[in-house]
């Protein structure tokens, strides 16, 4: 080689390894109504979500999509490039509505991510709402398909790993998740809620073509569907579809077509048939109940994601629930403080007519006060120690129920019982001086409203003749 050549060699290599160093990572910022500005760095004035997405991001760049509605017409949103696209954090899921023609939003890139969406197709005659064809990751989805004639709401295929979302379809033929391809390819479901809710549809299916060989790996998988909750399509006498659910909740499933189609029959191993209670699933609220069988029934697994649906850590109870929603553990009682009461009374009263005002400032409650009056001697160090342990002579104080009401201040004057340690000998044991300065009443105030909510309040009050 000559010099001039070896020269050429390296500099061409130099120049190729320059080009292929990754790019800074960027974050860009779309917004409902945002604009063309060429670089979408700037959160108080973000793009427009297509234009952030498909023209100006970059590989490794992440797009945040700002809260609000996005509505994208008969254009879908296209994901071909390897970029974090997801809903701003501990923000509300913003909403991409579509009427496209094919999917609704299509992510082709190995090694993207969308995460934190909400994803609705309402057109007519389309394919669905969401296509996820790469080894990508879709996770924190609520994808809808309302549009009439539509296939599927979720589309997955390639190596994509979709969990923690829900994909439901409210037309006759649909679909919730369908994973289809004519080449061979794995899709993976963790924890996803997969519902079809029109007359005819299945909840999953698994669908090859062209003597393919498609195969669902699904773990913690609700999947619901008026013809069955699961069906394997395989068409053609070499076609092979495989669907291998576990720790899941369907009690129906359909294998037919000329190739081979398997499904994990309903009910055996970890599975379930006991239909999982929804809040609301005519309104597309798929949360559980807290008596859904589905709660704490799941299993652990290397691609579960550390939040649910709604960014809730996933494994609140003795085991990650079944489905897109991970019940939270219920909060812990309110404090026993929580009901507004305010209680006063001067610090220095005379012990036989003693008084307390009581108060519930936003609420009626009811009220009851009580506690004792406190006589000790003031003793030197020796009589002190000669008198460790004992402590003092007790004058109690009847209860005092009161009615409240919100806001109206009662003054009270407590009486004592009556009994050997009578409140005459409280006045005759505060003549002498070594009682004076040690004897105290302590006064308790409990009270409670109509909602079961209480309070109560302590205070101490120095007593003269």
């Amino acid at each position: 080689m000559t010099a001039r050549a070896w020269v050429t060699t390296g500099v061409v290599a130099g120049l190729a390894l320059i080009s292929a160093a990754p790019a800074v990572a960027t974050t860009r910022y779309a917004g409902p109504t945002g604009d063309l500005d060429p670089d979408c760095t700037n959160q108080a004035a973000p793009c427009e979500l297509q234009h952030a997405v498909e023209t100006v991001a970059q590989n490794g760049d992440e797009v945040v999509v700002l809260p609000g509605n996005y509505n994208l017409g008969a254009d879908k949103l296209e994901v071909s490039k390897v970029i974090d696209l997801h809903g701003a954090a501990g923000q509300p899921r913003p909403r991409l509505v579509t009427s496209a023609a094919s999917y609704g939003v299509e992510v082709g890139a190995d090694g993207a991510a969308i995460r934190h969406l909400a994803i609705e197709q309402i057109g007519s005659g389309v394919n669905g709402a969401l296509s996820v064809r790469a080894m990508a990751t879709a996770e924190r989805l609520v994808v809808t398909s309302f549009g009439s004639s539509s296939d599927t709401a979720c589309d997955v295929a390639l190596g994509a790993l979709l969990r923690d979302s829900v994909c439901r379809d409210t037309e006759d033929h649909g679909i919730g998740v369908m994973v289809d391809a004519v080449i061979d390819t794995t899709a993976r479901l963790r924890n996803v809620t997969a519902v079809a809710q029109g007359t005819t549809g299945w909840g999953v299916l698994a669908f090859p073509g062209s003597g393919a060989e498609v195969t669902i790996s699904a773990k913690n998988v609700i999947a619901s569907g008026p013809e069955a909750d699961v069906r394997s399509l395989a068409p053609g006498a070499g076609d092979i579809a495989m669907v291998t659910l576990d720790h899941s909740n369907y009690a129906t499933e359909l294998e037919d077509g000329a190739g081979t189609a398997t499904v994990t029959d309903p009910g055996s191993g970890t599975n379930q048939t006991t239909a999982p209670l929804f809040a609301d699933p005519a309104l597309g609220d798929l949360h559980q109940r807290p008596a859904s069988p589905t709660i704490d029934a799941g299993t652990t697994d290397p691609l579960l994601g550390a939040r649910d649906l709604d960014g809730e850590p996933r494994n609140q109870g003795a085991a990650p629930d079944i489905g897109a929603d991970e019940l939270g553990v219920p909060s812990p009682p309110p404090p026993d403080d929580h009901l507004n009461l305010q209680v006063d009374a001067r610090r220095k009263q005379k012990a036989a007519k003693l008084k307390v005002t009581v108060s519930c400032p936003e609420e009626p409650c009811e009220a009851e006060i009580g506690g004792k009056a406190v006589a000790k001697k003031k003793r030197g160090k020796k009589q002190r120690a000669a008198a460790a342990g004992k402590k003092g002579k007790n004058f109690k104080l009847k209860p005092k129920p009161l009615s409240l009401e919100a806001g109206e201040p009662v003054t009270q004057r407590l009486k004592y019982k009556r009994n050997r340690n009578s409140v005459k000998n409280l006045k005759r044991l505060l003549k002498r001086k070594a009682y004076r300065k040690k004897t105290k009443a302590k006064i308790k105030v409990t009270a409670g409203d109509a909602a079961g909510n209480s309070a109560s309040e302590k205070l101490k009050v120095k007593l003269r003749r």
